[in-house]
């Protein structure tokens, strides 16, 4: 049926099916006049949205290829990089003074890597990228329904604007779980490895 209204220059999103022989007539075939009831009123529901419908036209549109990266720790600037590196150009928000989030506080791991090598590494690699541009104590306040309009803010500063993007990328890490039990905030000998780095 789209096919064919399609063929004849009218608008397919402007058609109303109302299926009365597969929803009545074969499924209440003991039930004739309640088949028609049905049917009558499915017909009915069918025609008035008909009334209502609106039409759908295709159309293209350019695709700006822009994204915002909310976060600056580990898994921002990763994603920033990602997206750089296929030729986007990146807003990456960080709602700190520098980048890093939660890897400044990483300082050695059970398999004995060394994060704040990592990070140092990440932090020069955004840096060496002329298409990531870095936004410091900025945050997102919210976004139009309109293609490509996010605006961020500093909260300082009140400052507004449109990043042109095409979809944000939420990088934010993690808090880390203060345990309830285990005599944790009781016992002073009880701590997390985040308090064991700090000392």
């Amino acid at each position: 049926m789209e096919e064919m209204a399609r063929g004849m220059g009218f608008n397919p999103t402007l058609i109303e099916y109302a299926n009365i022989r597969e929803q009545c007539a074969f499924v209440h075939q003991a039930y004739p006049e309640l088949a028609t009831e049905k049917a009558v009123a499915l017909i009915t529901m069918a025609v008035e949205r008909a009334r209502r419908l609106q039409p759908i036209r295709r159309g293209s549109q350019p695709v700006e290829k822009t994204g915002v990266v909310v976060g600056g720790g580990l898994a921002g600037m990763s994603a920033a990089l990602r997206l750089a590196e296929q030729g986007y150009r990146v807003h990456l928000i960080e709602r700190g003074k520098e980048l890093g989030g939660n890897l400044r506080e990483s300082f050695y791991t059970i398999k004995g890597s060394q994060p704040q090598v990592l990070l140092q590494e990440l932090i020069k690699k955004v840096e060496g990228f002329p298409s990531i541009q870095r936004h410091f104590e900025a945050e997102v306040v919210g976004f139009e329904r309109r293609n490509g309009e996010l605006p961020d803010e500093d909260p300082r500063g009140g400052r507004r604007g449109d990043s042109g993007s095409r979809g944000p990328c939420p990088g934010q890490g993690g808090k880390e779980v203060l345990p309830r039990a285990y005599l944790y905030g009781e016992d002073s000998r009880v701590i997390t490895q985040r308090d064991s780095w700090k000392r």
